[in-house]
């Protein structure tokens, strides 16, 4: 079971409280999103693999409160001269 918290004595932020079944060796990543009083979570078991070459491994979450559709964010990469995530 899993509780995330403010510890402050004074939060307004609601507990966020999950059980979950997690493999052995593996991990994972919780993120919390949306506002102060209606508080989400999302867990992502992460695939981390190691480059055996000179590139770098990125993950994105784009969780920004937005009332309007958020514009795509393309990242470009100077080195391959091209988009590297959009």
């Amino acid at each position: 079971e899993m509780l995330i918290k403010d510890t402050l004595a004074t939060t307004t932020q609601k507990p966020i409280s999950f059980t979950s079944t997690f493999d052995a060796g593996a991990n994972y990543t919780v993120f919390t999103y949306d506002t102060v009083n209606n508080t989400k979570f999302l867990l992502v078991k992460d695939n981390i693999e190691q480059p055996t070459d000179t590139t770098s491994r990125l993950r994105f979450a784009n969780l920004a409160f937005s009332t309007t559709p958020v514009p795509n964010v393309d990242i470009y990469s100077l080195k391959s001269k091209a988009n590297i995530f959009n």
